[in-house]
């Protein structure tokens, strides 16, 4: 089955952002926070047989989404924190 999900996110994240600019009052401040990566050895309850290769992946598409995200939300005129 694999990642069906993962390309309809940037779509969802722009229309989240753009409901934000039509329902949300100026004033109101919007701040996206985007998580660390995650220890470099992934060792229990995440991992099942199936899913064998994600530890050696899942740091990369982790930051790799963070910068993608943080770079939307700045597009969309939102403070971006990044959690270190």
């Amino acid at each position: 089955m694999g990642l069906v999900w993962w390309p309809t996110i940037p779509s969802r994240r722009r229309s989240l952002f753009t409901l934000f600019r039509e329902i949300l009052p100026d004033h109101c401040q919007v701040v996206w926070m985007t998580t660390p990566p995650i220890a470099t050895e992934i060792r229990s309850g995440f991992v099942i047989d199936q899913l064998e290769f994600q530890p050696q992946s899942m740091r990369f598409v982790i930051m790799e989404g963070n910068h993608y995200a943080a770079h939307v939300t700045a597009a969309y005129g939102f403070d971006v924190l990044g959690i270190t």
